[in-house]
């Protein structure tokens, strides 16, 4: 998954659809560009919350296989 921003990513969280924290991805070069590896996730419905420059947003993905 790649993810575009108009400010710098500083993080990404992975939740699956009950809300459990999956991981946190660091941005280690705090740019507008993230790629997210989700080959390891099974199929399903995930929320992204996307941390950049302190504003917050929340995405919905949904992984098939």
């Amino acid at each position: 998954v790649i993810i575009r921003s108009s400010l710098n990513i500083n993080n990404v969280s992975l939740y699956s659809v009950d809300g459990k924290l999956i991981n946190i991805y660091k941005n280690p070069q705090t740019t507008t560009l993230f790629t997210l590896n989700i080959q390891n996730l099974a199929a399903g419905l995930y929320l992204l919350k996307i941390d950049a420059e302190n504003k917050i947003s929340t995405k919905k993905i949904f992984v098939r296989r």
